[in-house]
């Protein structure tokens, strides 16, 4: 059995907030059986920093940035009395790191320990790491077997002084004008970066020049805003001011109408307002479900496509492709149903919370004498999933209408009506008598002409505008009624195709149609 020589060699005398005092603080105050996997997981830390570069920018910096809330560290080092005090001793700094999360988008602090550069000693880091070696093998009875070899560390890249001068000189040929290039500071691949050749080949300044600068208000500084995250604010700011302008209730503008089970009349509000909504003049009478089929599978196999082909993007590109796209309406309209098949129809903003449904359920629509009892969730199906109380009615896709159910929760529903008094079968019988009778006079296409909201799009589609436009100004010269027209045509020349004429999509008509008629002698296929 080989002994590592360092291992057998005595220990030095503990100073303050050094390895050897923090390694007497680990034997101490803790036991044996957290002691061994503690000094040799630290052994391994140790290994890997010594025998790597710091410069390294994959795992040089990997291996010098340990996250506290690792399982695995804590287990082993974190809950060891004295364990990252050891690596404190050693030159680590502890910091807080911003950590994505790849589910839901948002960002969270974590607390780890980095050992950055200039605080770096390779001699420090070998006496500690020959310190537990030592005191694994002499003190806690590990075998030389078990401990962790000791790596070399690697080379240090120095200047030589013919590289320096090639440095100096190219810097002076420069003019000592070190604007625009990535010496004054760190490279940050999390950075833009961008770099115009034929601006270059000409002399000219680069027309899209993101390199870091001293000025943080420049292309390329700390406040730097790139062209996609400055539309993209745009289209928000705009957001918000239609937002202000069109989201308003007056008093009384919450429209709360409650409706028994099979109410005639009202059963179709949210359906026949949203079909009506969506419905135009150039459709004909109205979209149906086989068109609004239609047009969701090809607007599906479209945005298949260009997620196919479109390539790699950006989150920012991402939320921009998606506002240019959004709507702001003046209220979701909101179904609120029950078990027993009663249900409510109110109003309310896009902005405001899941929990202000809750509150205008409670304060508005209970009875008085039973609402502060009455405990329950909110829900939508299918699938079942229960709403945030915390999130807006937008971020949980409630707008511009929804079917939302009430859940109640164990000894929050209504409590029974007393035997004897009449309502003990009667549905709805906990929400105040006046709602029924608003139902009575929302009931007609007015309330759904009025229920579903008014929209307007953030940004204009100018494509279908102008060719709306065109197809009526052919139609109104008398080109065969615009665009209409020029499908039905289309239409009929594939018609005839298929059937065998020669007259088709390719436009060749007359004679050669006639002649066509002539050999196959009938309008058969020819198939």
């Amino acid at each position: 059995m080989e002994i590592d020589p360092a291992a057998t060699a005595s220990p030095p005398t503990p100073t303050p907030n050094s390895p050897s005092s923090a390694l007497s603080q680990i034997l101490s105050q803790n036991f044996d059986a957290d002691i061994v996997p503690c000094v040799l997981t630290l052994i391994k830390l140790l290994n890997n920093i010594i025998s790597t570069n710091p410069r390294d920018d994959i795992k040089g910096r990997r291996v010098r940035c340990i996250n506290l809330d690792n399982a695995a560290f804590d287990s082993k080092v974190g809950r060891v009395t004295g364990g990252v005090d050891f690596l404190l001793s050693c030159g680590f700094e502890r910091q807080q790191q911003k950590q994505l999360s790849v589910v839901s988008g948002s960002s969270s602090k974590t607390d780890c320990i980095e050992l950055r550069e200039e605080k770096e000693s390779t001699e420090l880091l070998v006496e500690a790491r020959r310190l537990l070696a030592h005191k694994a093998v002499t003190v806690l009875g590990v075998s030389g077997n078990d401990v962790p070899a000791f790596r070399d560390p690697p080379p240090r890249v120095e200047l030589t002084s013919s590289v320096a001068a090639a440095a100096a000189t190219s810097s002076s040929r420069s003019g000592g004008n070190t604007t625009g290039t990535t010496s004054s500071k760190t490279f940050d691949p999390y950075k833009s970066h961008s770099y115009n050749a034929q601006a270059a080949a000409v002399g000219a300044p680069n027309p899209n020049s993101v390199l870091p600068t001293e000025d943080p208000t420049a292309a390329g500084g700390d406040n730097y805003v790139s062209r996609t995250e400055r539309e993209l604010n745009a289209l928000k700011n705009k957001q918000e001011r239609l937002e202000r302008k069109m989201q308003k209730l007056g008093p009384g503008g919450r429209a709360l109408a409650a409706f028994l089970p099979g109410s005639v009349g009202a059963v179709s509000t949210l359906r026949d307002a949203s079909v009506g909504s969506t419905s135009s003049g150039a459709d004909g009478g109205g979209r149906g479900d086989g068109s609004l089929l239609a047009a969701r599978m090809k607007r599906m196999e479209e945005e298949r496509k260009k997620r196919e082909e479109g390539g790699f993007t950006t989150r920012a590109m991402r939320d921009l492709e998606s506002m240019k796209k959004a709507k702001v309406y003046t209220h979701a309209t909101l179904r609120i149903g029950f078990a027993d098949g009663t249900w409510i129809t109110a109003k309310f903003l896009p902005s405001e919370t899941v929990n202000t449904v809750r509150e205008v359920l409670i304060e508005e629509c209970f009875r008085a004498d039973i609402a502060p009892g009455l405990d329950f969730d909110l829900y939508v199906a299918p699938p079942r999933r229960i709403l945030d109380r915390g999130k807006r009615l937008d971020a949980e896709g409630l707008v511009p209408a929804a079917r939302v159910h009430v859940s109640w929760k164990v000894g929050g529903a209504p409590p029974s009506p007393p035997a004897g008094s009449g309502s003990e079968s009667r549905p709805g019988s906990y929400l105040r008598e006046e709602l029924f009778g608003t139902s009575a006079q929302v009931g007609g296409a007015d309330y759904n002409a009025a229920a579903f909201p008014d929209a307007k799009k953030l940004v204009e589609d100018t494509c279908k505008s102008s060719g709306k436009k065109r197809g009526a100004a052919e139609g109104a010269n008398g080109g065969g009624g615009g665009a209409a027209a020029s499908a039905e045509s289309r239409e009929d020349a594939l018609v005839a195709r298929m059937l065998g004429k020669k007259s088709g999509l390719l436009g060749r008509k007359g004679s050669s149609a006639s002649s066509g008629d002539k050999k196959s002698g009938s309008g058969k296929p020819k198939w």
